[in-house]
């Protein structure tokens, strides 16, 4: 399903991105680069105990016309829809993700891949991260900006599966992100998953409140749990919020959409009792 011409417009002045004059590779990396500053990466409608919707119309009301972000589903979908509507041929495809060093279900992640002359190349911006653009090669690798990399490899065991693997610097190891498959699957392969991750006591999407986007600078941004942190190569500056009209004018200011008092009250967290 490809957005209309109106639509798509008001996407690309959402990402504050011009219409790319052809599906090439680098004004493919322009629209991630453009999308991945203005649209975080948030879990607020868990919270809220909202059941997610991701049938097109839904996904643009949310992410564009209410400025908000979302969670990987809904910013990989939504821009896989947008990159179709311009003429790039993409996939949205399904990912595990590493969790204490365990792999997660099937269907946990969903990102897309674009198929440009010379092979395919992988596209989320669904992690919060200033994820590269890369190609489907083994051993590719690219910058995120904050002296982090990452890197693609072929995932030893299974067929068709890729691993993405973060590279920090001062560690020997790679940090294990997440597998994928070139498969393309539609978003109701993905459904059992999803609610799983927003209703289940043991997701971790249930632990904190969380909208976090990178800067244009290689920063990020984030309100987690009551806090406002700007992290930085040289370390990270914490404001603690701790009425809800902080909330408000920190998630308007920051990451530039607007939230009820009753919701700003619901994202504030109590701080600890003194110490005795």
């Amino acid at each position: 399903m490809s957005l209309s011409e109106a639509q798509v417009s008001r996407y690309l002045e959402r990402i504050a991105s011009p219409r790319p004059a052809a599906p090439e590779l680098d004004a493919l990396k322009d629209l991630v680069r453009a999308h991945l500053v203005a649209v975080p990466f948030e879990n607020l409608d868990i919270i809220w105990k909202r059941p997610i919707r991701y049938e097109l119309e839904a996904l643009f009301d949310k992410i564009v016309g209410r400025h908000r972000g979302g969670w990987c589903y809904e910013l990989n979908l939504l821009f896989h829809h947008l990159l179709a509507s311009l003429g790039y041929p993409s996939r949205f495809v399904a990912g595990r993700t590493f969790r204490d060093g365990a792999r997660s279900p099937d269907f946990e992640h969903g990102l897309v891949l674009v198929d440009l002359p010379g092979g395919p190349w992988v596209v989320d911006v669904g992690m919060g991260i200033n994820m590269p653009v890369l190609p489907l090669e083994h051993g590719a690798q690219g910058e995120l900006g904050d002296g982090r990399g990452m890197r693609l490899v072929r995932f030893e065991g299974e067929a068709d599966t890729w691993e993405a693997d973060m590279l920090i610097p001062g560690r020997a190891e790679p940090h294990r992100f997440f597998t994928f498959r070139t498969q393309e699957h539609p978003i109701q392969d993905f459904l059992e998953r999803s609610t799983w991750l927003q209703t289940a006591p043991e997701s971790y999407f249930l632990d904190m409140k969380l909208c976090i986007r990178p800067t244009p600078s290689g920063d990020r941004v984030s309100y987690c749990d009551g806090c406002l942190v700007v992290m930085r190569r040289e370390g990270n500056q914490i404001t603690r919020l701790e009425r809800p009209k902080q909330v408000r004018e920190a998630l308007r200011s920051t990451f530039g959409f607007s939230v009820t008092d009753e919701e700003a009250a619901s994202l504030v967290i109590a701080p600890p009792p003194p110490r005795r």
